[in-house]
């Protein structure tokens, strides 16, 4: 098995922060709150962004997967009540249960076959 080189740079991912995170907010805005959502957030990134929209949802549960460990190890730093964060491809068949909300800012563009992809998270919902 061929283990790919991690090359995101969490320093250079929040570089472009304010270009990233306008659309988020933008999505975030269009989310209706509701008591006990579980949130799954594909490509979480650095984590920032998830745990706002951990927060503004007042989730209960939010996992945010990327495929990045060195995302994750930034991510991490904001876990804890409801809030976690898993290593994970997108488009990898995962057995992360059902969700109230799948959430993606900025991730799709990086998977191929989206058809089949938004067939699988339909199903997560």
């Amino acid at each position: 098995m061929e283990t790919m080189q991690d090359t995101w740079n969490p320093d250079i991912y929040e570089k472009f922060q304010t270009q990233r995170s306008q659309p988020f907010y933008d999505l975030v805005s269009l989310v209706r709150r509701r008591e006990k959502l579980r949130v799954l957030d594909l490509g979480c990134g650095t984590g920032k962004l998830t745990k706002y929209l951990h927060e503004t949802l007042l989730a209960q549960e939010t996992v945010g997967i990327d495929a990045s460990e060195n995302m994750l190890f930034q991510a991490r730093q904001f876990e804890g009540n409801g809030l976690r964060f898993e290593p994970g491809q997108i488009e990898a068949d995962s057995e992360r249960g059902k969700f109230d909300l799948v959430f993606s800012n900025a991730a799709l563009q990086w998977v191929s076959g989206h058809e089949a992809l938004f067939e699988k998270l339909h199903a997560m919902l």
